[in-house]
């Protein structure tokens, strides 16, 4: 009985084909890791521009133009001083009627952070690690009874 299902080696006494056969498996073993490397890259390649392919195309999806409270600010200004050099008396007099920088409020700012953390991730990692303890050892019943 072979021990930990191992096949038995093909002894054939010839020298020529002994030769033939160790030739055969390191050309496989070179193969193997060759085979293996590319496999790693390729798939790191594949992950990468995933990654900054999802975000790119989050950010494009997502991202909004928006104006800076500065640019707001300096757009009333500008507004304010070429609407009040061309006023007349009567809207002069009144002081609410033109606008000032003092009169701007900005908008608050919230301080609370997102919550971006790998809190919502524990549970699936836990479901998927008990599922696939489930599953291998379902494999492994199957194969003691075989």
């Amino acid at each position: 009985m072979a021990i930990f299902n191992r096949k038995k080696q093909n002894t054939t006494g010839i020298p020529e084909v002994e030769r033939y056969y160790d030739a055969e498996r390191r050309e496989r073993s070179g193969m193997a890791w060759l085979l293996a490397i590319v496999s790693v890259a390729c798939v790191a390649l594949l992950l990468i521009g995933l990654f900054f392919g999802g975000r790119w195309l989050y950010r494009k999806v997502t991202t909004q133009t928006q104006t800076t409270p500065d640019a707001k600010e300096n757009t009333s200004n500008q507004q304010g001083t070429s609407s009040t050099s061309t006023t007349t008396p009567s809207t002069a007099a009144n002081p609410s009627a033109t606008p000032s920088a003092s009169s701007t409020s900005t908008p608050a700012q919230s301080t609370t952070l997102a919550n971006t953390g790998p809190e919502s991730l524990i549970p699936v990692f836990v479901a998927t690690t008990i599922a696939g303890m489930f599953a291998y050892q379902a494999k492994q019943r199957k194969n003691s009874l075989l």
